[in-house]
Formats: C-alpha cells, structure tokens, sequence
C-alpha cells in the first residue's frame, strides 16, 4: 500500500518499534470495510493506519482488546446499552476505559476525517465532541507526545545517574 498521510508515522524511526507496532493485512481491512462501511472504502488514512499498525499500536488504545473487531463490537454494544445510536458509519480508533469513552472517525468525510469523542451517559446525556483534529493530525500528535516522553525519561535517567 502505498502511504500518502502517515508518511510521517511510518518513516518515524522513534515509533517504529516493531515490537510495538504491527499491522493488519489488505484482506483483513477489506474484512472490516465490509462489516462497518457496507463494503465500501474506508478514508485513505485510515486504511493506512490499518495496514500500518491496526494490530497492535499502543496509540489506538487497543490494549484491552483482541482486535479491531472487539474493540468495533464493544463500543457499539455500549451504544446499544444506552440505547444510542450514531447514525453515520464510523470506525472506533481508540478506547478508553471499558465502556466510558471512545475516539472515532465518520467514514463518509473525506480521506483524512476530522476524529471525535465520546463520553458515555452521564445522566442520560452522550456527549460527541469533533476534536477539531483530522487522523493524521491526531496521530502525529501522538508521535510528539511519545517523542517528549521518551525525551524527559531520558533526561530523568541521566540526571539520577549523575
């Protein structure tokens, strides 16, 4: 597949750990594509996020789940408790907490889709708010947030052994 958005993620040799990063395969995202978009397209930088790292990138927040299909499942179910519904196809991107929270992208935007959030029913009020950050946008903050991180850990290391 050829990577046109998350080029900055894929050539980013400070995420590219392969230990934590892994992909999933064309047919895979084509699976997924056929139960959550009607067999249609996902946006192109979701796909290449898929392919990139949908099996296993910390920053999809998919530590308590199998795969993308239980964590696609999941949310919908805690829709359904609620009984909510999103009206337009979407693709759950990270979750937080079981069933407290969730980002997620429209599959009928654009390419690169604007990401937004959930919050859960508290007094029986969901919240969805457009984070005002497209996928790739959101990603590549997560890529300076992992680089500042690792920056101030190894800070923290040399001073403690100085």
């Amino acid at each position: 597949m050829e990577i046109e958005f998350l080029k900055n993620f894929s050539q980013n040799n400070i995420i590219n750990n392969k230990s934590s990063i892994i992909g999933i395969s064309l047919s895979q995202i084509e699976e997924l594509e056929k139960v959550y978009n009607n067999g249609k397209l996902f946006p192109k930088v979701l796909r290449e996020l898929l392919f990139l790292a949908g099996d296993s990138y910390y920053a999809l927040k998919r530590i308590w789940y199998k795969n993308q299909q239980e964590i696609q499942t999941l949310s919908r179910e805690w829709l359904q408790e609620y009984n909510i519904t999103i009206e337009k196809p979407f693709f759950v991107i990270a979750a937080y907490g079981v069933g407290e929270s969730f980002s997620f992208v429209y599959l009928d935007e654009s390419e690169n889709p604007i990401v937004h959030q959930t919050f859960l029913p508290s007094n029986n009020k969901m919240i969805i708010k457009n984070l005002d950050k497209t996928l790739t946008d959101y990603i590549n903050l997560g890529i300076t947030f992992i680089k500042d991180m690792r920056l101030l850990t190894d800070n923290e290391t040399h001073i403690l052994s100085h």
